[in-house]
């Protein structure tokens, strides 16, 4: 697969969680806008979108989120950029990306999108950027503001339960109602990793034949129901996939045999141990 091509999907995901709204314009008018200096030091940390605005109509919306939409970006020292959006259906997304500042012009650069900063105090960050601009015909783009606040830096979200490399360990099929362990289609090794830049790889060895694999995921933690997909999840491979501990069970409904090279259909369940 072209990684290169499919990280176009989450390239919207960077831009969307740090690049939009905040504070109507010149909430602040008049007055001293904070902006904690150096930016790199005090940007450091992880932040939730909290509120964003933007011109409609010819004047200054505000749009507070609701609390069932989690939108966050964690700012490590490294330069690296962990980030987390909510999607439709409660599906939950991650993606990682750098980022930088320019200390003379305030601004900061996400995803490869610079971004103006607004305001930097120990709670609030607030910073605007520009959209829809075309430089083929002069149109101008308009402006949004967005404003995150700071969370506490140990604050884990669950779709963060999922990273890590798990190692299929049993493999069963329901039969009469019972689930029974059984061998059938069961590779001689196999695992799923899951990644914070949005991708998660697969391997399965039977014999001496190996299938390797790279996909998007996306999981709803409430449910467990999984995507994966290559390009758009209108086209993604489902199952239900959920965590407890260091324990993934992953339920589905067909089955390959590599020794028939048939698929078969029923209730199967992959059980799958975190490797550490």
């Amino acid at each position: 697969m072209n990684r290169m091509k499919t990280r176009t999907i989450l390239l919207l995901l960077g831009l969307t969680v740090l690049s939009g709204a905040f504070l109507t314009s010149c909430k602040d008018s008049g007055k001293d806008i904070p902006i904690l200096k150096p930016l790199s030091e005090h940007l450091v940390g992880k932040w939730r979108w909290a509120e964003s605005s933007g011109i409609k109509d010819g004047t200054w919306q505000e749009y507070i989120v609701p609390d069932d939409i989690y939108e966050r970006v964690f700012l490590r020292e490294d330069g690296t950029a962990q980030h987390i959006r909510t999607f439709d259906g409660g599906y939950m997304a991650m993606k990682s990306s750098a980022w930088t500042t320019d200390e003379e012009t305030v601004t900061v650069t996400i995803s490869g999108v610079l971004n103006p900063v607004l305001r930097l105090t120990a709670d609030e960050f607030g910073f605007s950027m520009t959209t829809g601009t075309n430089p083929e015909n002069g149109t101008a783009g308009e402006e949004q503001h967005w404003l995150f606040r700071r969370i506490d830096i140990g604050e884990k979200h669950p779709v963060e339960n999922y990273l890590g490399r798990w190692v299929l360990s049993k493999t069963y099929e329901k039969k009469d109602g019972q689930w029974v362990e059984t061998a059938a289609g069961k590779p001689d090794e196999a695992w799923h990793e899951y990644h914070e830049d949005g991708f998660a790889t697969f391997h399965a060895r039977t014999g001496d034949k190996d299938q390797d694999s790279e996909m998007y995921w996306m999981v709803n933690c409430t449910t467990g129901d999984m995507r994966w997909f290559e390009s758009t999840p209108k086209e993604a491979s489902t199952a239900n996939v959920t965590i407890d501990g260091d324990t993934m069970t992953v339920l589905y409904s067909k089955s390959y045999d590599p020794a028939t090279g048939q698929v078969v259909e029923g209730e199967f369940k992959d059980v799958l141990i975190l490797d550490k």
